[in-house]
C-alpha cells in the first residue's frame, strides 16, 4: 500500500493536509501520534477567534489565522493527535513520554499546560468532565529510543538538516507604512511596538518611502557541509528503519520562503530525503 507524502512550503500548510486526510480516511480521524522531526518544536499557542474545530475551516485558518509555529496545538486540541513526539536534536537522545494538556479559554485561546495528576487526573479518567481540556502525551528528544502507542503521522521539516535561525539567508522583511506612522514609531519611546526588541523591529526610510523592518540579528551558525547534511538524512532514515516507524501519512516541509531552511540547501535535502524515504516506503507524492 502506498504512503501518501505531501510536500508543502511552510509548515502550517500541514494543518489542512491532516484535516483532509482524516476526512478521506488516509489517517485515523483521531488519536494519532505526530512524529515531528524539526529544528523547532512549533508548539506555540494562539488566540484563534473562530471555530477551528470545524474541518471546513482548515484552509481559512492557514490563510488568515495560523502562523508557521502554532499549527500543532489546535490539531491536538481537535484530538487528531493524542501523542506528539518532537525530534529536535540530531543526537541520539531518547524520546521520553510525559503527560501534558491543553486548555481552551472562552476566547478560543489555547494554552499548553503542565499536567498535575492530583488536580487533573479525575478529568483525564472521565470521573469529571470539563470540555475546555484536552490531554495528550508529549516527548522531546532526538533520534534515540522511540516507541509510541498510536498510528503515526510523520512530519519532517527540512530545516532539521540545515537551519538558519538568524534568517541571514532569507530576503529582507519589510512592511511599507506611512510617513506619519514611521515618525510616530521612531520618535515615540513609548510606542506600543517598542515592546519588541529594536534588534527585531525598527523603522527605515529609503528613497522617500517608509518601512518597518524585521530582522533577527543573531550570530548565524555556519551552514553545515553537504557531507553533514547527507549524514543527518541517512541517520534519520536509519532511525526510522530501526524503530520500524510505519506512517499512515508523511508531510515534508521545505521552509525555504521563511528562510529557516537556507535556499541553497533545500533542493539537496529534498532529493536525498525522498530517496531515503522511498527505500522504506512506497511513496505517493502529492504537491
Amino acid at each position: 500500500m502506498k504512503t501518501p507524502c505531501y510536500i508543502i512550503e511552510e509548515h502550517h500548510e500541514a494543518y489542512p493536509v491532516w484535516m483532509a486526510a482524516g476526512e478521506q480516511g488516509l489517517i485515523c480521524l483521531r488519536d494519532n501520534c505526530l512524529l515531528h522531526i524539526d529544528h523547532h518544536a512549533d508548539m506555540e499557542c494562539g488566540a484563534y477567534g473562530c471555530d477551528f474545530s470545524d474541518p471546513n475551516n482548515a484552509s481559512f485558518l492557514v490563510r488568515e489565522v495560523l502562523g508557521i509555529a502554532d499549527f500543532i496545538v489546535p490539531a491536538v486540541y481537535q484530538e487528531v493527535f493524542c501523542e506528539v513526539a518532537l525530534v529536535l536534536s540530531t543526537l541520539a537522545t531518547p524520546l521520553v513520554w510525559q503527560d501534558s494538556m491543553i486548555l481552551r479559554s472562552d476566547t478560543n485561546f489555547l494554552s499548553v499546560m503542565d499536567y498535575i495528576p492530583f488536580i487533573h487526573a479525575p478529568y483525564k479518567k472521565g470521573e469529571k468532565t470539563d470540555a475546555r481540556y484536552r490531554y495528550f502525551r508529549k516527548a522531546i528528544g532526538g533520534i534515540g529510543a522511540f516507541s509510541c502507542q498510536a498510528p503515526v503521522v510523520l512530519d519532517i521539516d527540512y530545516d532539521y538538516f540545515a537551519w538558519d535561525d538568524s534568517l541571514s539567508t532569507a530576503p529582507e522583511k519589510l512592511i511599507e507604512i506611512t510617513k506619519e506612522a514611521y515618525c510616530q514609531y521612531t520618535s515615540n519611546p513609548h510606542h506600543p511596538f517598542r515592546i519588541l526588541p529594536r534588534r527585531l523591529l525598527d523603522g527605515v526610510e529609503r528613497d522617500g518611502r517608509y518601512y518597518l523592518r524585521y530582522a533577527e540579528r543573531l550570530k548565524p551558525e555556519p551552514l553545515p557541509s553537504a557531507d553533514t547534511i547527507t549524514k543527518r538524512i541517512s541517520s534519520v532514515i536509519e532511525w526510522l528503519e530501526k524503530y520500524d516507524v510505519q506512517p499512515q501519512l508523511i508531510t515534508l516541509c521545505r521552509s525555504r520562503f521563511s528562510g529557516y531552511t537556507p535556499a541553497i540547501c533545500w533542493e539537496k535535502i529534498e532529493i536525498e530525503l525522498l530517496d531515503g524515504l522511498s527505500k522504506l516506503y512506497e511513496l505517493q507524492l502529492k504537491f
